[in-house]
């Protein structure tokens, strides 16, 4: 099986997406604005063209919303948004909202704060239980009483409300097959999805006349170079990781530190 495409190209896109245009972002599960909770990955390919599409659904902790994010990656996007000074660059993130401002508003007790008498929450048009005890949140979020984002030691934050949200009813909280597709082809065929990868953080920072590095360029580790291959080969079975996966939201405690 051939492609008109390499593993060095998925590689070389990935590394230098944003370096090369600041609309881009790259996978971020350690986002300084957003409580992260469960994200996942969805590769595509065929012989021509390839993508990838990053989802993590969050928590901002500047505005209070609870959404997916999507990053869309790949030599075949369309339809993307425009950012930045008179629209001048294309970004490859999209936001589908999971609870509404009123949804939320009319269960917050306190800033940020659930309140403990609310026992259901609307989650794309429909009604969700939630826990009317702190410790019902445990599950998922088992150091509760010192969660990231913690205002006080007797109610669920927002954030502890979205992972819960995101791990007990998982398919309500991941974009749908249709969301995923939103800048990428139609007919584009799907290869695989990736629950569990090992992750680390990746960016630049303006440092002065140049761009500067920040933490490790997916080229640089396992993960991508797998995940190359897969898109290359259109084999899931290329995808056989050796370390641990990090993507957990616990693995990224900096998230919506701001």
């Amino acid at each position: 099986m051939t492609t008109n495409f390499t593993t060095g190209d998925v590689l070389e896109f990935l590394d230098r997406c944003q370096l090369e245009n600041p609309y881009f972002s790259f996978m971020d599960l350690e986002n300084y604005y957003f409580h992260t909770a469960n994200s996942r990955l969805t590769l595509y390919a065929d012989d021509a063209r390839w993508a990838i599409v990053f989802e993590k659904s969050c928590q901002g902790n500047r505005d209070g919303r609870i959404s997916l994010e999507l990053n869309f990656y790949g030599n075949c996007l369309q339809d993307l948004d425009c950012a930045g000074a008179e629209g001048r660059y294309p970004s490859n993130t999209k936001w589908i909202p999971l609870i509404d401002d009123d949804e939320l508003e009319d269960i917050t007790s306190d800033f940020e704060e659930i309140s403990l008498a609310a026992n259901s929450v609307i989650v794309r048009d429909q009604a969700l239980a939630i826990p009317t005890r702190l410790d019902g949140y445990a599950a998922w979020v088992p150091d509760i009483r010192n969660s990231n984002g913690g205002f006080s030691f007797n109610r669920p934050t927002y954030a502890d409300l979205i992972r819960f949200l995101a791990y007990e009813y998982p398919e309500l909280c991941r974009a749908t097959d249709a969301e995923k597709r939103l800048c990428i082809p139609a007919d584009l065929p799907e290869i695989m999805v990736v629950d569990e990868w090992h992750h680390r953080s990746y960016g630049y920072q303006d440092n002065g006349p140049a761009m500067e590095v920040v933490g490790d360029a997916p080229s640089s580790y396992e993960t991508f170079p797998m995940l190359a291959d897969v898109l290359v080969t259109r084999d899931p079975t290329r995808f056989h990781p050796t370390l641990p996966p990090t993507n957990h939201w616990s693995n990224w405690p900096e998230a919506g530190g701001l």
